[in-house]
């Protein structure tokens, strides 16, 4: 059980913060602020929420609190990182934001103090550490932009198929088609964001690491410079990782350029070296505090011998958005570090000013548990005229457009924008209704928890969720139910007509 404290926070706060965290499984406590002697340090809360810390800018320590793996500030109106770390947080949870939003911030924040719990060791202090882990708030910022940003993609495509099949004109098909590329390259922008936030969930796969160095190396954006060596290091024997290839690319790539940079204009050497790493050989208190447990590791090292890193600039080099370069986006080391999390990996950064700079990546050898089967890529088969289909969505646009979309291949279409009105229509009409199409971000009934209930109705009713994000608690749910998927927005119109069909199997009717 995860043990939350809310401290300070006035009655109405509380009863809404309970609720968030009931919803994910998060006993919730009220907490006076104890006599700090009085504080067990070897029972701690996983999170202390203080309310009222900072108002109108004034920052308030507050005179003592429990023992906890992660402080949160509870926070209505702008708060800044700087005044909650100058108020002894880790981190911020936004009361301005939705239930749905609050809900997967919280849940968030969960996941990171049972993290940090996990990899302390018995009897160390409790120091809070906004510098690991300041990208969780901006992550589920990112999340709920993505969400809303993929909903209103998927009515940009679903239209798009719509105009295509209604026009005659070659010249405005392809109108059409350049709508739908810049739709599908928006959609690729947002991966991006999720993966420098550490949001983007990878589907795994075997690799070698030889070959990701290789295709790094082929990648650099420009030839290497003239006085600049590379030196190479990578054995075909390495443990494969399990990964996304082009990710783990993608951050090679980014540390060689700036290794290469670094050594401009004087020249200099850039080393990369693959090894295998046993911590249960080595002492494991440098990297416990990381998260790392025993076991084997690769470590891939990007050493450069140029200017180095001042002091001062270090502990900012993975912030979204800082750059000491002129005309950057300062999203290449922070993509590097939402790529390293998403792989369970550590990262990091040692360099001298004058001396050089080392940037070290570690990941685990160890197989990952089998991902839950996604939707993203769904099968291509025929539709079926007759077909009943639920859908649900509390997006009025999405959910007109989706209807209009489905009843062109002459599907029957009932809607709801709730989660209660889809319960009362399905129970109404469950004799009727082949599939379901439902949208997990739905208000009253977030996530997965509607799979009980459409389950109570009927047991074997094909249902496929859709969301403009991942959820991690929600995918296996519906992984775990035979006839339950999950499809990611923004997706292929034509593919999720199809695929609806295909579920409806034999219970639709033809005619």
């Amino acid at each position: 059980m995860i043990r939350l404290a809310v401290v300070d926070a006035p009655r109405e706060v509380f009863a809404r913060v309970h609720a968030c965290a009931a919803d994910l499984g998060i006993e919730a406590l009220a907490a006076e602020p104890p006599d700090a002697e009085a504080a067990p340090p070897t029972d701690p809360y996983d999170i202390v929420a203080v309310y009222g810390i900072v108002r109108d800018g004034v920052v308030r320590k507050p005179p003592a609190l429990p023992a906890a793996y992660l402080r949160v500030a509870l926070v209505e109106g702008p708060t800044t990182p700087g005044q909650a770390v100058a108020a002894g947080m880790d981190d911020v949870l936004h009361l301005d934001l939705p239930d749905a939003s609050l809900s997967t911030q919280l849940g968030s924040l969960a996941e990171l103090a049972v993290t940090r719990r996990s990899a302390a060791p018995a009897g160390a202090p409790l120091v809070p550490s906004w510098s690991e882990q300041k990208l969780e708030t901006l992550g589920a910022v990112v999340g709920g932009v993505a969400h809303d940003f993929n909903n209103l993609l998927t009515t940009v495509l679903a239209n798009a198929k719509l105009l295509e099949r209604a026009i005659a004109s070659e010249e405005a098909r392809q109108h059409v088609d350049r709508i739908a590329m810049a739709a599908r390259r928006a959609a690729r922008l947002t991966e991006e964001l999720l993966v420098y936030a550490g949001r983007r969930r990878i589907e795994p796969v075997p690799v070698r690491v030889d070959r990701i160095v290789t295709g790094a190396m082929a990648s650099l954006r420009s030839p290497v410079p003239d006085g600049v060596r590379l030196q190479i290091h990578a054995s075909e024997d390495l443990p494969r990782l399990e990964g996304d290839p082009d990710l783990l690319e993608s951050a090679l790539v980014q540390l060689l350029d700036n290794a290469i940079d670094a050594c401009l204009p004087d020249g200099g050497t850039v080393r990369l070296r693959a090894d295998v790493l046993d911590l249960s050989d080595v002492p494991r208190a440098a990297y416990a505090s990381r998260g790392a447990r025993a076991g084997r590791y690769v470590s891939i090292r990007v050493t450069d011998d140029g200017r180095g890193i001042p002091p001062d600039v270090l502990p900012r080099v993975t912030d979204p958005f800082f750059t000491t370069k002129p005309n950057a986006r300062g999203l290449g080391l922070a993509t590097v570090l939402g790529i390293v999390r998403a792989h369970r990996g550590i990262l990091e950064i040692e360099s001298v000013p004058g001396q050089g700079t080392q940037v070290g990546l570690l990941f685990p050898t160890e197989r990952r548990p089998a991902a839950g089967e996604s939707g993203a890529d769904l099968p291509v088969v025929r539709d079926r005229p007759g077909v009943t289909v639920l859908v649900c969505d509390d997006e009025p646009h999405l959910l007109a457009t989706l209807e209009r979309l489905l009843r062109q291949f002459d599907f029957r279409v009932l809607t709801a924008s709730t989660a209660m009105e889809a319960r009362e229509i399905l129970e109404r009409e469950a004799s009727a209704i082949d599939v379901v199409l439902y949208d997990l971000g739905l208000s009253d009934r977030p996530g997965a928890q509607a799979l009980p209930s459409l389950r109570a109705v009927d047991s074997t009713l094909p249902v496929v969720f859709m969301s403009g994000t991942r959820d991690a608690r929600a995918e296996p749910v519906i992984a775990a139910d035979p006839h339950a998927e999950f499809v990611l927005k923004p997706f292929d119109p034509l593919a999720l007509v199809q695929r609806l069909g295909e579920l409806a199997g034999p219970r639709g009717r033809d005619g």
